[in-house]
């Protein structure tokens, strides 16, 4: 089948070709005018446009077809494509990503995907495979030195096993060369935009010089297992903004049903051909020194400021750093989002609607919302050294003991002992069979994992929430000679 793209690239050619009308102007068919009273598509809904198609076509490929895992990686694809040569409010649209899901479970659709589309585009326009980087660089040196060299700047980095390729970066302990890297990371999530500027490296062998690198864009697309990626999270390195600069999303869904009829999926002919236009057109726009501007239409405007507001509050009303690094990095997102799901619906003449900035509030929401419940969880980080994941592991024990029948604990509990659980009366004995193998407790820093379970209960007493029972009270009453506690606080454990 012969090209019908209406913009062939050609690098010669430094005059972009903006449309001629006929197709993308009046008959695109990603153009959405959504109804008074419509509602919008929400996240986890596919969104509308090229970025919805794409994502249909990645959970079409999987063997274990995960929605997360389609979003981020199209979001990821497209990002990649358009960071550089459209603008939003004067910023560029790359993002960083990250899924995460359990091993096994479908996660790395989000990178695989994208390149069988990309492989696929690349036959009618072969220079759009600038568009994938590369999926490890090990010190800020090689990282700029690749951009500098791309053409355009503007890439997807899909780098499978995230939590394992970030973990030396973000690390304490880092090298000179990884916390280089870790800063230009931080440095590149901002240098999208028409006239920023990476600035040039120099060395003591000038022959390794680099050049200064005008509007990079450099997306990231990652995969990782949640255990490996959380223990590399902390207050300290989401307060000063990196992982803040991430849209996180993890799938709990049930790992899916193994799809037999994934190998035989192939890219439709119509997506091949709008990906490839859009390509095509990015190609121009960047060869040309060219930027369109993506406007916002007032619906969608309206939305945003909304979503701005909550930020704002999220932010200014935050005790800690880290809450504020999230919610004040949380409306770039959202307009970055819905920015390149409007690019995708039509790339000439690009308009935020209501559909694109309500799925990007509720994409980010859900990112935002998740990591701070980590946080509060005491799930982040090294969790054998948290007192607040240990808290977090006898609160569950003592509610599964407050909700469940005498049949479904008396294991833990010990099988004379019904007498206690009608009082609920918590055995000590429960308590520690119930916990004593979990991460806080096992690998608990200040020795045995009883001397950490021991240390929780007391907190959780001075706190009001249990209370030691007389010995002389549990012998007289119940014939239980053990340790045991009362419930002094229900919705401490039932909230």
């Amino acid at each position: 089948m012969s090209s019908k793209l209406p913009s062939p690239f050609d690098a010669t050619n430094y005059q972009p070709w903006l449309g001629d009308g006929s197709h993308h102007h009046v008959e695109n068919r990603y153009a959405y005018a959504l109804e008074e009273g419509e509602p919008a598509p929400e996240f986890p809904a596919f969104p509308v446009g090229l970025v919805g198609h794409i994502a249909s076509f990645i959970e079409d490929k999987a063997p274990r077809p995960m929605r997360a895992a389609s979003l981020i990686g199209a979001l990821g694809f497209v990002a990649g494509i358009v960071g550089r040569a459209w603008n939003v409010e004067g910023s560029g649209m790359n993002e960083y990503f990250v899924l995460l899901a359990p091993s096994s479970s479908g996660k790395e659709a989000a990178t695989k995907g994208p390149e069988i589309l990309l492989n696929a585009v690349t036959e009618k326009v072969p220079e759009a495979s600038t568009f994938i980087g590369p999926g490890d660089v090990s010190s800020k040196t090689a990282l700029a030195r690749y951009t500098s060299k791309a053409s355009p700047p503007c890439f997807a980095m899909f780098i499978p096993e995230f939590g394992e390729w970030i973990e030396p970066i973000v690390s304490p302990k880092a090298s000179e060369a990884r916390q280089s890297l870790r800063k230009m990371l931080l440095d590149l999530s901002e240098k999208g935009g028409k006239g920023s500027v990476l600035r040039k490296s120099a060395y003591a062998d000038s022959a390794n010089n680099i050049e200064d690198v005008y509007s990079p864009a450099v997306t990231i697309v990652g995969d990782s297992n949640p255990t490996t990626f959380f223990e590399v999270v902390s207050e300290r390195n989401t307060g000063n903004g990196f992982f803040a600069r991430f849209i996180i999303l993890q799938n709990e869904d049930r790992v899916a049903h193994y799809n037999k009829d994934h190998a035989s999926v192939e890219p439709p002919a119509r997506l091949i051909e709008d990906v490839a236009s859009l390509c095509s057109h990015s190609l121009n726009l960047n060869h040309a020194k060219t930027v369109i501007a993506v406007e916002i239409a007032t619906s969608a405007y309206d939305e945003l400021t909304d979503f701005r507001n909550t930020c704002d509050e999220g932010r200014d009303m935050a005790e800690d750093e880290y809450k504020r690094a999230v919610w004040g990095r949380g409306f770039v997102h959202a307009l970055r989002v819905a920015a390149i799901l409007a690019v995708g619906r039509n790339a000439y003449m690009p308009t935020i609607e209501i559909c694109d900035a309500r799925w990007a509030v509720s994409l980010v929401t859900c990112s935002i919302e998740k990591l701070l419940n980590k946080f509060e969880d005491g799930e982040v980080g090294n969790v054998s050294q948290s007192e607040v994941a240990r808290l977090n592991e006898i609160k569950r024990a003592v509610a599964r003991y407050l909700r469940s029948n005498w049949h479904d604990v008396s294991t833990y509990a010990g099988e004379r002992n019904s007498n206690l659980h009608s009082a609920k009366i918590v055995p000590y004995g429960y308590i520690q069979r119930s916990v004593y193998k979990l991460k806080p407790f096992k690998d608990a820093a200040f020795g045995k994992s009883s001397d950490a379970i021991k240390q929780t209960i007391r907190i959780m007493v001075e706190r009001g929430e249990l209370s030691e029972m007389s010995k002389a009270v549990l012998s007289k009453d119940f014939s239980y000679s053990g340790n045991a506690f009362a419930v002094e606080r229900p919705e401490a454990f039932l909230e």
